[in-house]
């Protein structure tokens, strides 16, 4: 497999000023990054935190939004600002 490019999502996330929360499925997710999630992301909340030592996490931070809930067997990720 190979490593997802976080930028990607940085980019996406970076665009949507106009709103405070969104919500994507996992599926959308490997769609805007045009690639697959790793497998600890279906599995382990962890990898969902905000947590800046994770380059997922350095994204969406970076970008000015914060997970809430994680819950990678609802197979969906809330962003909020």
């Amino acid at each position: 497999m190979s490593r997802v490019n976080w930028s990607i999502l940085f980019d996406f996330l970076n665009t949507k000023k106009e709103i405070s929360q969104i919500t994507l499925t996992f599926e959308e997710l490997e769609t805007i990054l045009g690639n697959k999630l790793p497998e600890s992301a279906f599995v382990y909340d962890a990898y969902w935190r905000n947590n800046k030592t994770h380059s997922q996490a350095r994204a969406w931070m970076s970008a000015g939004w914060k997970t809430i809930k994680p819950n990678p067997h609802e197979r969906k990720i809330t962003f909020i600002r």
